[in-house]
């Protein structure tokens, strides 16, 4: 009856610490996929880790940001004009660097998503328009707009910030 007893208590008390650590670990990133389809039904997508706003946290102003360790993913099934260079068919990571003024995205050739910013694989950087949030994003959002048959508009929302670019199809 002894034995019973405590493998009872020893039962709970791990069962107890697993909860624990559990509840102790941080959060997975939630991951989110846009999308934007062009007239000819090819389509452009970005999977990203959507992660809370921090007010605390200030984005390391000219230096490359991986939202959550995790470079945002571009997927294309049609060849993309972007920052002049044109991006074939594929898979890409992007990069983005917060400024002060602008802000730039930058498709690189490399595919993991995990791997540190290398300039050496970039394949073609561009500037993004900023402007002023009317409503603050409480998580990094990510949005397509489609502009005409041929152009979508990726729309970077983080905290009062938003950020803008073009990819058009070739």
């Amino acid at each position: 009856m002894r034995k019973l007893a405590i493998c009872t208590l020893l039962f709970f008390e791990l069962g107890l610490a697993g909860i624990v650590t559990a509840q102790n670990q941080p959060a997975a990133p939630e991951s989110s996929t846009v999308s934007c389809d062009f007239a000819d039904g090819k389509q452009v997508t970005v999977r990203y880790n959507r992660i809370p706003f921090n007010k605390r946290e200030k984005l390391r102003e000219n230096k490359v940001w991986m939202p959550g360790g995790s470079a945002p993913i571009l997927f294309t099934g049609a060849d993309l004009k972007f920052g002049g260079k044109t991006i074939p068919t594929g898979a890409y990571t992007m990069y983005l660097i917060p400024g002060r003024k602008t802000w730039t995205l930058i498709v690189s050739k490399n595919e993991k998503p995990e791997s540190a910013y290398n300039a050496q694989e970039d394949l073609a950087r561009a500037p993004m328009d900023l402007g002023q949030l009317s409503q603050p994003a409480d998580k990094l959002t990510l949005y397509f707009g489609q502009m005409g048959p041929k152009q979508c508009n990726l729309r970077v929302y983080y905290g009062d910030t938003g950020a803008f670019t073009e990819f058009e199809e070739q």
